[in-house]
């Protein structure tokens, strides 16, 4: 599934307009994102629409996307993306700003 573009399918539904759809496609990308095989696709489609979604108006569109982060620092190649995109200072901002 992984090379035939699923990643890239699922990216793109995190930019849909309805916030349930986003949500179940961030929760999709996070099962994909235990798997090193997944990480240059995700490095190619899905880390700009995870930072986007960090500020998504929807909680639970947020934490599913915190919950792609959360796996992806399972393993070293996901904590490479990580480091390689920025995503940790996305990831702090986000946090900041949504605590209460």
């Amino acid at each position: 599934m992984i090379d035939n573009d699923i990643i890239a399918i699922t990216s793109a539904l995190m930019r849909h307009k309805d916030s349930e759809v986003r949500e179940q496609a961030a929760l999709l990308i996070s099962q994909f994102s235990l798997h090193t095989r997944s990480t240059p696709h995700m490095m190619e489609y899905s880390f700009k629409n995870l930072k986007e979604i960090l500020e998504d108006y929807d909680p639970l569109v947020r934490n599913a996307a915190a919950l792609v982060y959360n796996r992806l620092s399972i393993n070293a190649a996901g904590r490479e993306c990580i480091r390689d995109t920025n995503s940790g200072e996305s990831m702090i901002f986000s946090f900041i700003k949504h605590s209460s």
